[in-house]
């Protein structure tokens, strides 16, 4: 199986990370919550990768999953809470009109030039840059942990990230001027 959704798929999750995040954060009213949610997010997603599965929105789907899961939290955590009044005010609030999970048309265009920019980038790197990313910046990987899966020293693992964070944000950067 080609490794190229697995890549596209990181960089997606790396440029909407920070958008996702919010949006649980609007639907659960908790970071930390929101949080695991978008990590749950990332393990799912992947794990239908993994499983062969064809997404061919990606960041569709990276949002509707995490609104998914941040859905059966709130479900979860109704059926553990005490039963309202039936008068209680906040049973009914009609003040806050549901959250729109959809960006703006002009929110869409820049993430999806941001998306290919960074896709682009990515694919630039070495296979073995590219993993070491991979592992540090999106699942969250410690330097000592890719030093003993790649047979490699920490220090060795702590100057090619740093190496391709200098490389991504400056390619970046020269994108934007």
């Amino acid at each position: 199986m080609s490794d190229r959704p697995h890549t596209q798929f990181d960089a997606v999750f790396i440029a909407q990370r920070s958008v996702l995040l919010n949006k649980l954060v609007r639907i659960v009213s908790n970071k930390a919550v929101a949080e695991e949610l978008a990590q749950e997010t990332y393990v799912r997603v992947r794990q239908s990768l993994d499983q062969g599965t064809e997404i061919s929105h990606l960041q569709g789907f990276l949002f509707q999953t995490g609104r998914n899961l941040a859905l059966d939290y709130l479900r979860q955590v109704k059926r553990q809470a005490p039963p309202k009044f039936s008068g209680d005010a906040l049973e009914q609030d009609d003040t806050n009109p549901p959250i729109s999970l959809e960006p703006s048309p002009e929110d869409r265009l820049s993430d999806e030039q941001r998306l290919h920019s960074l896709i682009t980038l990515l694919e630039t790197l070495t296979p073995r840059q590219q993993q070491v990313f991979t592992l540090n910046r999106v699942q969250g990987w410690s330097h000592a942990r890719i030093a003993r899966q790649l047979g490699v020293s920490e220090s060795t693992v702590q100057k090619e990230v740093k190496r391709v964070m200098t490389y991504c944000i400056r390619q970046l950067a020269r994108g934007e001027n």
